[in-house]
């Protein structure tokens, strides 16, 4: 994956600023890490970068091409994905269910998801 990166984005969920003019560039390999104090927008940014929820105003680029607009399946594509905090499964779904499940939250057709 090349340089993924923020550009002065914002998201507002009503009257509330939940990002406000955050660039960062990541690039090349490794592991980074987003820290900081609850309530600072850390799973918020990673929601944006994702593309889990569009921003209200600036860009995401992947080696300068625009990320806006492609669904969370075309960015896994490209390389970019996250994980949730908490990985439950339906306890009840039979273990074949959970696994199509999964698959149809990555983007997979329910008959895809089946196979």
């Amino acid at each position: 994956m090349g340089e993924l990166a923020l550009q002065s984005v914002d998201l507002a969920f009503g009257g509330l600023k939940a990002l406000r003019g955050v660039s960062l560039a990541l690039g090349g390999r490794g592991v980074i890490g987003l820290i900081g104090p609850n309530g600072a927008g850390k799973t918020t940014c990673i929601n944006v970068m994702t593309g889990m929820i569009a921003p209200s105003a600036g860009d995401i680029t992947l080696d300068g091409a625009s990320l806006l607009g492609l669904a969370p399946s075309e960015l896994r594509r490209r390389g970019i994905s996250r994980t949730f905090q908490a990985g439950r499964l339906f306890s009840a779904l039979s273990v074949h269910e959970n696994v199509a499940a999964a698959a149809v939250g990555l983007g997979r057709s329910r008959g895809q998801a089946d196979k």
